[in-house]
């Protein structure tokens, strides 16, 4: 792959809907309205989307390893096949119609942020850290936060599937209330010092 610089970038999201196989590592892309595109083998390793819009994005097999989405919209927006987000960092940004699907984000650091309507398959975040976070009306399906660091944070109207929490460290208020849930014990949730309110089995 060939490296490209924020300029080549915007002329090349400019003139096609799908990118295949581009290295876009250590690009500032703050500030950008993304839309409409398609990135399959793409990395945007060490990238910034400080206050930048993505809008009706798919990436297929795509790395994001190390970067910053920080006051940061992102709209119907799916990571499928294997993207990888490992540490990467997530602050005072809105994701709205998000999908998750098999990827791999462990140590990522998620903060002052909300998910709505969001959904997360198979997707592993192991080691991770999210403090003021907020989840409502999500899918979680096979969701693996083992060895996690939580703080306020809260999941409502969901429906929550094998989610894995083990050996997770629990801080100030973790709540689940009014979801639909199934494949884990609530009383070793409530043991960590997770509060549960009007939650039915599915």
């Amino acid at each position: 792959m060939n490296s490209f610089s924020r300029e080549d970038f915007i002329l090349i999201i400019s003139k096609t809907g799908s990118i295949k196989n581009k290295d876009f590592t250590g690009i500032d892309l703050s500030g950008l309205a993304i839309s409409n595109l398609k990135f399959d083998n793409c990395i945007f390793d060490g990238d910034s989307f400080e206050n930048t819009e993505l809008v009706s994005i798919y990436f297929r097999n795509c790395s994001f390893k190390e970067c910053k989405f920080i006051s940061s919209t992102l709209e119907d927006v799916y990571f499928f096949s294997h993207c990888k987000l490992d540490n990467a960092i997530i602050k005072n940004s809105f994701f709205e119609h998000l999908v998750s699907h098999l990827s791999i984000a462990s140590e990522i650091k998620i903060s002052d942020s909300e998910f709505r309507n969001s959904t997360f398959i198979h997707a592993s975040h192991q080691g991770s850290f999210l403090k003021n976070v907020k989840f409502n009306k999500c899918f979680f399906q096979m969701a693996f936060l083992c060895s996690s660091y939580f703080d306020n944070i809260k999941i409502s109207n969901s429906i929550i599937e094998n989610m894995d929490l083990s050996g997770s460290n629990i801080k100030n208020n973790f709540s689940i209330e009014s979801c639909l849930y199934t494949g884990f014990d609530v009383k070793v949730f409530r043991n960590m010092g997770i509060k549960i309110k009007k939650i039915y089995r599915e």
